[in-house]
């Protein structure tokens, strides 16, 4: 008998937890939910607020230093001439991009932009995108690096 009400006992006080846990995730299930609309809008308005591009413009790109060097440690910006602007279908703004060496395959919004129009690259802004091929980003990548001379340590040259 003592063993019937210690394990009636023991269930109940399991039901009760399991009711508290439920009732608490339930709760922060809900506030979740109630803070991702907010979240969003934030995030719009502050993607809106971000600047705007102009052909000619001077960007950059971040390069995703695993797909041209992986012992690579620093971070480096592929710098892009703006040669489109096109309007998407959710009302955000998409740049296409050129380099010295092609036409990126791939348009870019703001958010993915750096803004380098302070900087000189005049070789870049006189380029006239009508003669380039068009290619892909981690092309654009790996022509960038070679061409300023950032190597994979251990090929004997130097890393700047």
């Amino acid at each position: 008998m003592n063993n019937d009400i210690s394990l009636r006992n023991s269930t109940a006080a399991a039901n009760i937890s399991n009711h508290r846990r439920k009732k608490i995730r339930h709760e922060t299930e809900t506030d979740h939910l109630k803070s991702v609309p907010k979240r969003q809008k934030v995030y719009d308005n502050d993607v809106v607020i971000q600047q705007e591009y102009h052909l000619g413009d001077v960007v950059g790109l971040q390069i995703d230093d695993r797909s041209v060097d992986r012992t690579k440690k620093t971070s480096l910006i592929l710098p892009c001439k703006v040669i489109s602007i096109q309007s998407s279908s959710n009302h955000f703004t998409m740049y296409k991009l050129c380099t010295l060496k092609g036409i990126l395959s791939t348009l870019y919004g703001v958010q993915d932009l750096f803004d380098l129009r302070k900087y000189d690259f005049p070789n870049l802004r006189t380029v006239d995108p009508t003669a380039l091929p068009t290619i892909a980003f981690t092309q654009a990548c790996e022509e960038y690096v070679t061409a300023i001379g950032v190597y994979p340590v251990g090929e004997g040259s130097m890393q700047l």
